[in-house]
Order: C-alpha cells, then sequence, then structure tokens
C-alpha cells in the first residue's frame, strides 16, 4: 500500500505544487473520468437497444417491440447512471 502522505510531499515538492492544488486537480480528473466512464455505458445501452433515450426504451419495452429481460433490468441501470452522473457533476462543481 502507498504511503499517501509521502506520495503527496514528493509531487508537491517536485512539481512546486500546493497541496491542496494537487488534490483538488486529482479528484477533478477521477470525477471527470468516473463521468466518461458512466457517459460510456450509457452510450453502450443507446447502442445495445438503437435509442436515443432511456425513455424511448421504456416506450419499447412497453409496446413489446423489445424484450422485456432483460432490458427492464438495463433501463433501472440507465436511471442509476444519469443519477450517478448528476452526483459526480454536483460534485465536480463543489471541487471546484
Amino acid at each position: 500500500m502507498i504511503n499517501m502522505g509521502i506520495a503527496i510531499e514528493e509531487i508537491t515538492a517536485k512539481l512546486n505544487l500546493p497541496e491542496n492544488k494537487l488534490i483538488s486537480e486529482s479528484l477533478k480528473a477521477w470525477i471527470e473520468k468516473e463521468i466518461k466512464l458512466a457517459e460510456g455505458d450509457i452510450a453502450d445501452l443507446r447502442d445495445r437497444y438503437n435509442v436515443p433515450t432511456k425513455d424511448e426504451l421504456e416506450k419499447n419495452i412497453k409496446a413489446g417491440k423489445t424484450h422485456s429481460h432483460p432490458a427492464w433490468e438495463d433501463l433501472i441501470t440507465w436511471e442509476n447512471l444519469e443519477e450517478h452522473i448528476r452526483w459526480l457533476k454536483d460534485l465536480l462543481k463543489k471541487v471546484d
């Protein structure tokens, strides 16, 4: 396991960067990466069901155009991913 105190001290000294700036920038990078990963997962669902939105997927399930299993589970996943992205974006505003 990495000793974070030593790693942070070494990085801030080498880059002549304040510790809070390093932590802030690291958090931003991590949050942005998580947003991109979640957006990628949503893009996969769009491609899988050939729909632009989760509402369209739900409509197709209800109309019988898409098999309900596993589409219902994927719809729930899509909703959860969108909520996760909203939370991450709110968090990103707080880190800025």
